[in-house]
């Protein structure tokens, strides 16, 4: 509301806010530049605005890997386009998906179950254990009805590879996303030491409905998040997407999917 129709305002703050080192910081603000963009009616402050999101995210070597981050991006752009305003010699082609990333180095699962060890994680490690994750049961809500439900909307072949035939396909790896969220919430700086005592505090489990509109909800969930929306980025980079419709074979073309 306060940036509506201040969309060269809403690009200082893309400029300003998109190198800070708190991925959900920058994604928010895509967030707003995209709720801007699709307002905005006048040409030159949109223009504004489209430059900064295509020299600050699409433009450069590599495209941060953020599905959220990259699609409120991509609705700039796209409200650009549909205004006419893109910037020069930038067409549609040029920030539609796939991206261009590099697939990380990722913990093996005896690696991260030694990690999940440690004092101190096993809420964390409950948390994001897949349904078949352990061979023991014992799943978590986020690793099952979350992560694993998000990453099978991509198989576990590379699209370097053939597409398998039917009755082949494999969903993603749920092990892989286990291990690159954990590795993924202790890289973005979640130790006991500086949040266990805060989330033992906070309220768990299911409340009333009234309640859960203004939960607070663990430092570690949030990064767990952030490393979901990073990898389900990653993937439609370099894994074959799945089409849920029929055997249909459709590209991914953005988070809406």
């Amino acid at each position: 509301r306060v940036l509506q129709g201040r969309a060269e305002i809403a690009a200082e703050l893309v400029d300003r806010f998109y190198n800070v080192d708190d991925p959900y910081v920058v994604e928010r603000v895509l967030a707003v530049a995209a709720g801007v963009a699709v307002r905005e009616r006048t040409r030159d402050k949109l223009g504004v605005l489209v430059k900064t999101v295509w020299r600050r995210v699409f433009n450069p070597r590599l495209v941060r890997p953020h599905i959220l981050l990259r699609d409120f991006a991509f609705t700039v752009m796209e409200s650009a386009h549909d205004r006419g305003c893109l910037p020069a010699g930038v067409t549609r082609q040029d920030y539609q998906p796939p991206y261009r990333s590099r697939w990380p180095k990722i913990w093996s699962d005896a690696r991260s179950r030694r990690f999940g060890k440690r004092q101190g994680w096993r809420r964390i490690v409950h948390s994001i254990e897949p349904e078949y994750g352990n061979g023991i049961g014992g799943y978590g809500d986020f690793g099952r009805y979350t992560m694993e439900a998000h990453m099978r909307s991509w198989l576990n072949v590379r699209r370097t590879e053939p597409y398998p035939k039917k009755g082949e396909e494999h969903s993603f790896d749920s092990l892989v996303a286990r291990s690159w969220v954990l590795q993924r919430v202790a890289g973005l700086g979640w130790t006991p030491a500086r949040f266990e005592a805060y989330e033992n505090d906070l309220r768990d489990g299911r409340l009333r409905n009234d309640q859960e509109d203004a939960k607070q909800e663990r430092i570690s969930k949030k990064y767990q998040w952030i490393a979901l929306h990073q990898l389900e980025a990653l993937a439609s980079d370099h894994y074959h997407f799945v089409s849920r419709r029929e055997d249909q074979r459709n590209p991914f073309a953005g988070a809406w999917q």
